[in-house]
């Protein structure tokens, strides 16, 4: 039978009390890996601006105690199909350094903003 607080990280701490197993488990689930970042931004956005959402986006990882170690401009690149009404898009990579708990956030964060028309996150 599986145990509960496997399954509920919160009921690891109320119920299975201070087992060093489940501390461990969880100490190695929340460490930093590293992740691929790639956006494609409105073609109506000129660089500042585009410099300025990539900086947003940096700045969020770094509040969630992340990194973003590189970053790579590819310039105005055609869709593959169109998204808003955008046949082009500027594209963005880069590498980050964040705790796997912070990637649903981060991702959450991408989704909102609606600058930019896609996103991937891929996990190196």
């Amino acid at each position: 039978m599986i145990d509960c607080c496997l399954l509920v990280p919160e009921r690891a701490t109320m119920e299975c009390g201070n087992n060093q197993e489940f501390k461990e488990f969880f100490r190695l689930a929340n460490r930093k890996r590293e992740y691929e970042l790639v956006l494609a931004i409105t073609p109506v956005a000129n660089e500042s601006e585009a410099a300025a959402i990539v900086e947003s986006v940096s700045g969020y990882i770094a509040d969630q105690g992340g990194e973003l170690s590189e970053q790579q401009t590819w310039g105005i690149r055609r869709l593959s199909f169109p998204i808003n009404k955008f046949q082009e898009g500027n594209y963005v990579r880069a590498l980050v350094s964040l705790e796997a708990s912070s990637v649903a956030g981060l991702e959450r964060t991408l989704k909102a903003n609606e600058e930019i028309l896609v996103h991937m996150v891929s996990r190196i």
